[in-house]
């Protein structure tokens, strides 16, 4: 075969020759074009170099320590992709140092819980699955630049620096000199949970600037006589006619776009009344399991829900706060 490109002697026609340099330089530049397109159909998630399952899974010690791992049951995990991947859980969400768990785009996900050793701060970080079809692209997410794992070429990052980590080792990011190790604590979520629990979570001000639902000589029981109608806002507290304080809380289904009213109210008129919720026949988005009690896992649920994210609950039931009616204009 004749080469595209033949300048010799014999060819005393520059022009000629010019022309079978450029068809040559034309050639190879549509052939690697095919092989990019081949590579981008076919090759899938292999053209990606970065963070995998697999190297996540090896640096955990194998599939049985992943698939032991705890699952952290929300909707979303981190925020954006690649660079600007922040995470979108906090560190007291994660009631295990390590966790797994799949978003509501399909998209699996590792998050952890490390602490900054000079400063002592507790951060949460997450290496997020791209999309559904790249098993073996995933991007860190972190808190703005403050990453452990993130920050190198791209999204790599040291696999055995991250097996050293999960091992309660202390390690450091080589590139921005930040030293951190795996924050061991197991937090433990009481079954009980009091006025004063759901007040601190909230923060004094916040609850104080919460408008007054008054329910005049009613009294809440374990059937819930408010609807949607009674809260002009979907955050509202008042006190019954038993004298039990009460939060009103106005929620969108996200499945069925059905919008209903969740109370979380004290048991009893006592300082140590523990909480429980109401709602139509136990279809609530913060209902305990046992009697309506109030867990003490949703208190982190709640945090989440009432700045309008999406939550959801251990029933898979998704849901948040009626959108444009969050809260009164000046809170």
């Amino acid at each position: 075969m004749k080469p595209y490109a033949t300048c010799s002697k014999r060819n005393l026609d520059f022009g000629l020759c010019l022309w079978n340099i450029r068809a040559s330089m034309k050639h190879a530049v549509l052939f690697a074009l095919l092989i990019f397109v081949c590579a981008s159909a076919f090759g899938g998630s292999g053209a990606c170099t970065e963070v995998g399952l697999s190297d996540l899974i090896d640096a955990l010690g194998g599939e049985d320590a992943y698939f032991s791992l705890p699952t952290l049951n929300v909707v979303d995990v981190a925020k954006g992709k690649g660079d600007k991947c922040n995470i979108a859980v906090e560190p007291d969400d994660l009631q295990y140092p390590v966790m797994k768990g799949t978003d509501k785009q399909g998209r699996k996900f590792i998050v952890y819980r490390w602490k900054e050793l000079n400063s002592s701060k507790i951060y949460a970080e997450a290496f997020l699955q791209r999309d559904t079809n790249s098993v073996e692209c995933w991007d860190v997410c972190t808190t703005g630049n403050t990453g452990l794992f993130k920050g190198y070429d791209k999204n790599k990052f040291d696999v055995d620096a991250f097996a050293r980590f999960v091992k309660k080792r202390p390690v450091v990011n080589r590139k921005t000199g930040v030293e951190g190790v795996l924050d061991d604590r197991q937090i433990k979520y009481g079954d009980v949970v009091y006025f004063s629990d759901l007040i601190k979570t909230l923060g004094e001000e916040v609850y104080k600037k919460i408008p007054v639902l008054d329910l005049g000589n009613r009294a809440l029981g374990y059937s819930n006589f408010l609807s949607p109608n009674d809260l002009k806002y979907s955050v509202m507290r008042g006190i019954d006619a038993w004298g039990r304080k009460f939060i009103a809380l106005k929620w969108k289904n996200m499945d069925t776009s059905a919008i209903a009213v969740e109370v979380i109210f004290e048991r009893y008129d006592s300082p140590n009344s523990v909480l429980v919720t109401n709602c139509p026949i136990n279809s609530g988005l913060f209902v305990g399991i046992g009697h309506g009690n109030f867990a003490y896992d949703n208190l982190r649920m709640l945090k989440h829900f009432l700045r309008g994210e999406e939550v959801i609950n251990d029933i898979n039931t998704k849901g948040m706060l009626v959108p444009n009616t969050l809260f009164p204009p000046d809170l």
